[in-house]
């Protein structure tokens, strides 16, 4: 009888010392670098293009802890709910998802077209590659900011590498915000600590963490790193890029809005990029998704208005 009135009296303190704040904030949301009670705004140097580097905690504080988390890793609908900022879809996707490769290649009319794969299968297979991953954290986020969206970037044809890549950007308070998701997945390490210090980091790519700035300046700053020389910014994610096999042209499918699609090239740039006035068929793996259910052969053409970069 003394052991189970103990045994309740044990639990009951545990409760109150919960209760009264015991187990602080960082206990509960710290993961991995992301850091809840950072405050920060960093000007990052002129070699940086002066951006800002400000903790994803500034973008929202987390309601979901570290471990109330997991009750949403296996239902899609339910993390969109949820998840209501950068900082827990960041969590979220470090503690489940990991990063693959290659995009769905479906060749029509002389066009070979990349689709990435739809949110609900990156989900459900947790992995996925950077459009896969982007257009996972642009669903998750919908509705939560003034506006979200993808920022694309593809290197110019005589770069010493070749190919493009796909991350996230959100608009808060009038300002944009710009990171890349793949930093903080299981499988990568290029995320730097929330600390507010430029030095005192390991292997870090600043093109990860979350950057404030103005669109064109952030574009700037990433073409200081590489020479890229495409850039398009997507409000929705059901855009897909495909090249002309004749002459190596970019082609966008007519479904892109001008309202939701801007498209930017360099002043050195060196490719071509033009709108299609149809859209291809959708690969059979991937009908029946969110992502790729609007898409019609017979979609109206809006045309796209394409602005040149002052570098």
């Amino acid at each position: 009888m003394t052991k189970k009135i103990i045994c309740v009296l044990s639990v009951i303190l545990i409760f109150f010392s919960f209760s009264a704040g015991a187990i602080s904030d960082s206990q509960l949301y710290d993961v991995y670098n992301l850091r809840v009670d950072a405050d920060f705004e960093v000007d990052m140097g002129d070699r940086m293009n002066n951006m800002l580097w400000v903790p994803s905690v500034s973008l929202g504080k987390p309601n979901t802890n570290k471990v109330d988390i997991y009750d949403l890793k296996d239902d899609l609908k339910l993390a969109q709910k949820e998840i209501d900022n950068v900082y827990e879809t960041l969590m979220f996707v470090h503690l489940f998802f990991e990063v693959e490769s290659g995009n769905l290649k479906q060749r029509s009319n002389e066009i070979s077209w990349g689709f990435s794969k739809p949110v609900e299968l990156t989900f459900e297979s947790k992995k996925g590659n950077c459009a896969a991953m982007s257009s996972l954290v642009n669903y998750l986020l919908e509705g939560d900011y003034e506006e979200e969206g993808l920022l694309w970037r593809y290197m110019n044809k005589d770069a010493d590498r070749y190919g493009g890549h796909v991350m996230n950007y959100v608009k808060h308070n009038g300002d944009y915000y710009f990171f890349d998701v793949l930093g903080v997945t299981k499988s990568n390490d290029n995320y730097p600590v929330e600390n507010g210090s430029l030095r005192d980091q390991g292997r870090v790519d600043w093109a990860d963490p979350v950057i404030k700035s103005k669109p064109e300046e952030y574009m700037k700053f990433i073409n200081g790193a590489a020479d890229f020389s495409l850039f398009g910014m997507f409000k929705n994610d059901n855009y897909i890029i495909g090249v002309d096999t004749r002459n190596g042209e970019f082609v966008l499918p007519s479904i892109l809005s001008p309202e939701d699609t801007k498209i930017y090239v360099t002043k050195g740039n060196k490719h071509k990029i033009k709108e299609y006035r149809t859209n291809p068929k959708v690969p059979k793996e991937y009908r029946g998704t969110n992502k790729y259910d609007e898409y019609k052969n017979n979609s109206s053409y809006d045309g796209l208005i394409i602005e040149e970069l002052d570098f």
